[in-house]
């Protein structure tokens, strides 16, 4: 989603939408790491998705970093989602 805060913008992303651009560049050979299929609830729903753990453990180190932004959002329903930046 885009949030603005004066002449600078901020962009934020998703977890699912940002699990899915890691499995497109895996399958498309920019990053060499293996993935499986995982449980995730996407609109209450719960559906599979290729998941790369050396992915995510990635997102941590550069979290961990300072380098990207995570921000935990909760819905309506009570559930939680993460969006990074």
């Amino acid at each position: 989603q885009l949030y603005t805060q004066g002449e600078k913008r901020q962009f934020w992303v998703r977890k699912v939408p940002l699990m899915a651009i890691l499995y497109e560049c895996i399958v498309a050979g920019v990053f060499d790491y293996d993935y499986a299929p995982a449980a995730v609830t996407i609109s209450g729903k719960r559906v599979y998705m290729n998941i790369s753990q050396e992915g995510i453990d990635d997102l941590d180190d550069l979290r961990e970093q300072g380098m990207l932004y995570g921000l935990k959002m909760g819905t309506k329903k009570y559930s939680s989602t993460q969006a990074f930046q």
